[in-house]
């Protein structure tokens, strides 16, 4: 007979990463809700010994908010600041959907966070979702 399965796995073996999308112009309501989110994640993993990969994407113009809070985050212009620039509107709009797309796809998240927009500010996410685990 051979020996019992362990299903656990040894302290800090576990690793899980999280992708936080925080869709934003000028203010901080959704990097807020969101680095509130990370923190207790962040806290809960500690104490269940996981390791955990926090990460976020951004078109909040409060990107610096991420960078007070230890978490690191990649960014693109907001639909404002991108008008404000006089970007044209539809190539931008394809830029970040692209963007989205790339950077879900290299990022393969265990979990993918988004606040507000189940379908992203641009309309981008239902054609990213399948490169998320949850």
């Amino acid at each position: 007979m051979s020996a019992p399965v362990s299903w656990t796995l040894p302290e800090m073996a576990r690793s899980v990463r999280v992708v936080f999308y925080a869709i934003n112009g000028g203010g901080v309501g959704h990097a807020t809700r969101l680095c509130a989110i990370a923190r207790w994640m962040r806290r809960y993993a500690a104490h269940a010994g996981v390791k955990l990969e926090l990460i976020f994407l951004s078109s909040s113009e409060a990107d610096t908010l991420l960078y007070s809070e230890g978490f690191p985050s990649f960014k693109v212009p907001s639909k404002s600041m991108a008008a404000a620039a006089g970007l044209d509107k539809l190539a931008f709009i394809g830029l970040v959907k692209q963007w989205i797309w790339h950077s879900v796809g290299l990022l393969r998240p265990d979990l993918f966070v988004v606040d507000t927009f189940p379908r992203g500010s641009f309309g981008e996410l239902p054609a990213c979702l399948d490169l998320c685990r949850k």
